[in-house]
């Protein structure tokens, strides 16, 4: 699950993009994951994070900094 401020950021896993928040996205293999959150004007938010298989992972909410 992945939220943001503000929200409707597009949010990319490894490096592909797989929608925007807020997001809930079931299937995600077990392991280590980057996520990204970019939205124009804003700067990239990154993070790491290790999904467990059979559990959520809450990704914490992404605060994008005005790049202006």
């Amino acid at each position: 699950m992945v939220n943001s401020t503000p929200e409707n950021e597009t949010v990319f896993l490894d490096g592909e993009m797989i929608g925007s928040t807020p997001l809930e996205r079931a299937g995600i293999p077990a392991g280590t994951h980057e996520i990204t959150i970019t939205h124009d004007g804003y700067m990239t938010w990154s993070h790491l994070i290790t999904v467990r298989q059979g559990q959520l992972t809450l990704v914490p909410t992404a605060r994008l900094r005005w790049a202006g």
